[in-house]
């Protein structure tokens, strides 16, 4: 493994981690204005909701892209091992995610189970990156 190989491996973790993160704040607002929204009839609020969740959706394609980045970059070094990321769910949430609204009672609960899939893949790309 060259050391360029494994500083590109390493940024690429870094890279997945921070998109990541930047999903799970997504996350956060989008299931606090997706709660405030079932009660409210704002059509200022809705504007400003929508705006929040195509920001997540930003966030969330990211993280995918930065994801399938890192783990190119693990099979390039090659000796890594198993490469487990444990991002399946999330990926599987977030294409998900894409299509769906989440300003309804029924997608609140989505909502969670995306926040805990991107905190597994978080989780995932830590391990990997103690492991380089």
């Amino acid at each position: 493994m060259s050391n360029i190989d494994h500083r590109k491996a390493m940024e690429a973790g870094q890279n997945a981690l921070t998109a990541l993160r930047s999903v799970e704040k997504a996350l956060d607002t989008a299931k606090k204005l997706g709660i405030v929204d079932i009660v409210s009839t704002s059509t200022i609020f809705a504007t400003l909701k929508r705006g929040r969740v195509n920001k997540a959706r930003e966030s969330v394609a990211l993280a995918k892209t930065e994801l399938q980045s890192f783990e190119n970059e693990l099979k390039a070094l090659g000796d890594v091992g198993n490469i487990d990321l444990d991002a399946d769910d999330f990926l599987e949430a977030a294409d998900a995610f894409v299509g769906e609204d989440p300003f309804n009672a029924v997608s609140q609960n989505r909502l969670k189970q995306i926040k805990e899939a991107v905190q597994q893949a978080i989780g995932g790309v830590e391990s990997m990156l103690e492991k380089l």
